[in-house]
C-alpha cells in the first residue's frame, strides 16, 4: 500500500510540473500565434475584396449574427465588406471569409 501511495505522489509530481510547463509555452505563444491568426485572417480578406487596402476593424457593422469589417482603398474610399463566417461542417466547423463590393 505504501507502493502505490509513493508511485501516486510521484505521477502527481510529474503531472503539476508538466502542467505548469504547459501552461507557460502558452503563455509565451500565445501572442504570436494571435498575430499570425490576424494576419491570415487580413490575407484571406485582400483575397475576397482586392480592391481594399485597408480594413478598419473598428468600423464593424454587425448585422444578426455576422459582422462585418469595411475595406476601403488607397484614397480612402469604401470599396466593399468582408465578414468571417462560421458553419458547422461533417467533422467539424467550416470557417471563410466572404467579401462583397459596393458596386
Amino acid at each position: 500500500m505504501n507502493r502505490l501511495v509513493h508511485y501516486g505522489a510521484v505521477l502527481l509530481v510529474i503531472a503539476a510540473i508538466a502542467a505548469g510547463l504547459l501552461s507557460s509555452v502558452n503563455t509565451m505563444t500565445a501572442p504570436q500565434i494571435e498575430k499570425i491568426n490576424r494576419e491570415i485572417v487580413n490575407k484571406a480578406r485582400k483575397q475576397v475584396l482586392p480592391l481594399a487596402s485597408e480594413f478598419k476593424e473598428t468600423e464593424e457593422i454587425t448585422a444578426g449574427e455576422e459582422t462585418f469589417i469595411p475595406g476601403y482603398d488607397a484614397a480612402g474610399n469604401l470599396v466593399g465588406y468582408a465578414s468571417t463566417v462560421k458553419t458547422n461542417g461533417y467533422s467539424g466547423v467550416i470557417t471563410f471569409v466572404l467579401g462583397l463590393d459596393i458596386k
